[in-house]
C-alpha cells in the first residue's frame, strides 16, 4: 500500500466533533435508525471507495486487491479517480469559467467559479465597503460575498439588497436567502469532523505526488483559509451544498415562493459548491459521491414533506453538475463502475 493516513485533525476540528452516530436535531428517526443508516453508508463506502482507518491500519472491503494484483482497490479507485479529473477539469483550468445561472441575470454580475471557490471558503471582497450602512452604495463583490449564500447573488437576478413585498414592507432578500440555505445547516448535516477522522482519506495533492502525477495542480481559495488540510471524505462543501439548497427550496415551498427559474437556478448552486471542490484539485469526484450517496439517504427522515425535496436534490446532481457528468462519462469500468452503479441507485 502506498497511500497514508492524512493525519490527525488539529484541535480546532477535533473540537468540532459531536459523536460518530450522533443524529441531527431535524432526523425523524430513533437513534438505532440513525445508526443504522450511516453504519450502511459507512460499509459502501469502505467497500467500494476508501477504507476505516481503526487500529493503526485500513479496515474495509476496499483493502483487498484490485484484480488479482498487489494494489488495494481503494488506491486504484483513488488513481483512476485523480487522472480523470485532471483530464476533465484542469486541463480546460475550469475555474476560470462562469457557472451556469439565471439567463437575464446581468453580465455585469457573472462571476468565475473561482470568484466562488474564494466566497465559499469565507472569502470576503471589498472589505474597506464594509463600514457603509446602506447595501445599494456597496460594490457587487462585497454585496454578494457578505456572507454564506451571498454568492447565490450572482446566480439569480432577483436577489437585490431591497425588495418591497406586496403589502409594502421591505426586506433585505439576500438576508432572507442566506437564512433560508445556511441558518439551518446544523440541523441537517452530519458529525462531519468524525467521519473524516474515522477515513483519513489524503488529499488528492498528495495522492498525486505518490501516483506521480507532477502536473496535477490544486489551488486554496484564500492563504488564511482552511481549505485542504483536513481528510478529504467526505466534502464538507458537497454535502452542505446539497442540503443547504434542500434547506433552501423547503422554505420556498413552504411560503409559496420560487418560480421555475428559481429552482433551477438554485440547483445549479447548490452542485457548485460540491463541483467547485473537485475543479480546485481538493477533493477526489468520489468524495463527491460518497457525500451525494448520504444526502440522498438523510433527506427522507429530515423534511416533513420529504418526496418534493428529495426529487430537488436528485434533479439538481443528475441535471446540473459537472462532476455527475464527468463521472457518469468516465465511471463505466472497474473499479470505478461499482461507485457509479451504487449513486445510481440512490438516484433512482
Amino acid at each position: 500500500m502506498k497511500l497514508e493516513p492524512h493525519g490527525n485533525l488539529k484541535t480546532a476540528y477535533k473540537n468540532s466533533r459531536v459523536g460518530l452516530f450522533r443524529k441531527m436535531p431535524n432526523f425523524k428517526g430513533d437513534d438505532s435508525q440513525y445508526q443504522a443508516l450511516l453504519q450502511g453508508w459507512l460499509d459502501d463506502v469502505s467497500n467500494l471507495i476508501w477504507p476505516r482507518w481503526e487500529g493503526g491500519a485500513w479496515t474495509g472491503g476496499s483493502t483487498a486487491s484490485f484484480v488479482g494484483g498487489d494494489t488495494p482497490i481503494f488506491e486504484a479507485v483513488a488513481e483512476a479517480d485523480l487522472r480523470i479529473c485532471l483530464a476533465a477539469f484542469q486541463q480546460s483550468d475550469i475555474l476560470t469559467q462562469q457557472p451556469d445561472v439565471h439567463p437575464d441575470l446581468p453580465a455585469t454580475k457573472h462571476r468565475q467559479h473561482g470568484w466562488h471557490y474564494i466566497v465559499e471558503d469565507a472569502g470576503r471582497f471589498d472589505r474597506e465597503q464594509d463600514c457603509f450602512e446602506d447595501a445599494d452604495t456597496r460594490s457587487f463583490d462585497n454585496f454578494a460575498s457578505r456572507s454564506t449564500g451571498s454568492n447565490f447573488a450572482a446566480y439569480f437576478g432577483d436577489i437585490a439588497p431591497k425588495h418591497v413585498m406586496s403589502d409594502g414592507a421591505v426586506v433585505d432578500t439576500l438576508t432572507q436567502f442566506e437564512s433560508d440555505f445556511w441558518g439551518n445547516i446544523g440541523r441537517v448535516q452530519p458529525s462531519i469532523w468524525d467521519i473524516k477522522e474515522l477515513f483519513m482519506r489524503p488529499r488528492p495533492y498528495t495522492a498525486a505526488t505518490v501516483f506521480g502525477m507532477d502536473d496535477f495542480q490544486w489551488t486554496t481559495a484564500d492563504s488564511v483559509t482552511h481549505t485542504g488540510v483536513h481528510p478529504s471524505i467526505l466534502s464538507g462543501h458537497c454535502i452542505q451544498g446539497i442540503l443547504g439548497g434542500c434547506n433552501a427550496f423547503a422554505a420556498w415551498t413552504a411560503r409559496g415562493f420560487g418560480n421555475a427559474e428559481a429552482v433551477e437556478a438554485l440547483k445549479q448552486y447548490a452542485v457548485d459548491w460540491g463541483d467547485r471542490r473537485v475543479f480546485a484539485g481538493v477533493h477526489y469526484l468520489t468524495d463527491n459521491v460518497g457525500s451525494w450517496v448520504l444526502a440522498l439517504r438523510l433527506i427522507p427522515h429530515l423534511y416533513s414533506n420529504p418526496a418534493p425535496i428529495l426529487d430537488f436534490a436528485k434533479d439538481a446532481i443528475r441535471d446540473k453538475s459537472a462532476a455527475y457528468s464527468t463521472i457518469s462519462e468516465n465511471f463505466n469500468d472497474e473499479p470505478l463502475k461499482p461507485i457509479l452503479d451504487l449513486l445510481n441507485q440512490d438516484l433512482t
